[in-house]
């Protein structure tokens, strides 16, 4: 595994907090979990973008997989790293 790729191989229930590996159906409680699945693979996927994207300096690239990873998961971490793109590609310009 590189340090750009994100693996889980465990997800949590949302209905009944069952921890459990991957699938596509709560083995306890029988909830679909196919969407949270695509969710977090779509997730990995950005993140790989992102770095990428970074790494290029790719700066409008970066900002708008941020801003879709900050629609699948808002987080204080998410805004502060839009903040710092943004920044980068104000200074860029």
């Amino acid at each position: 595994m590189t340090g750009s790729e994100i693996h889980v191989t465990e997800c949590r229930c949302p209905t009944c907090r069952n921890a459990q590996p991957w699938s596509d159906e709560c083995r306890r409680c029988g909830t679909d979990l196919s969407l949270l699945r695509r969710l977090a693979d779509e997730s990995g996927q950005l993140h790989r973008v992102f770095f990428a994207a970074l790494t290029a300096n790719d700066f409008p690239l970066a900002e708008r997989t941020l801003q879709r990873l900050s629609e699948i998961s808002p987080t204080p971490v998410m805004e502060l790293l839009l903040r710092f793109v943004k920044s980068w590609k104000s200074n860029d310009s």
